[in-house]
């Protein structure tokens, strides 16, 4: 059993390559050097980290579908991060558009909490 769920990071790859082919204008060729660039790297991360964790964390992402899952996105969102910094060049103001992009990809909606209002209409005038 493996430490990695490739389904998930699949997933994570092929929205990640729609984002950068449909709002950033990536071309097939780019796509396809960033994948085979990307995964090559993290292949040798994830040998690095199997060779140096403690072991009972490698025995519990062997054992633990969810640990498996929750540490796959971890790792592929850190490592594309840091790619997209060192390897594409990536400014703050592009990686902060790639993250304004994502839930539109993702079908999530990160609307922010706000402060119920303490306006005259929310108070008990009589209790």
């Amino acid at each position: 059993m493996a430490i990695f769920e490739p389904a998930v990071m699949k997933q994570i790859l092929g929205v990640t390559c729609s984002i950068l082919k449909k709002n950033f204008y990536y071309e097939d060729e780019s796509l396809s050097f960033f994948l085979n660039e990307f995964t090559a790297n993290l292949g040798q991360e994830l040998t690095d980290f199997e060779m140096f964790a403690n072991e009972s964390v490698v025995a519990d992402l062997h054992n633990d579908k969810m640990a498996r899952f929750y540490f796959t996105c971890y790792f592929v969102s850190a490592h594309l991060r840091e790619f997209f910094i060192h390897r594409l060049h990536f400014s703050e103001q592009e990686l902060n558009a790639f993250e304004s992009v994502l839930p539109k990809y993702t079908g999530e909606r990160y609307e922010k909490q706000q402060p119920k209002h303490q306006g005259t209409y929310n108070r008990k005038f009589f209790k």
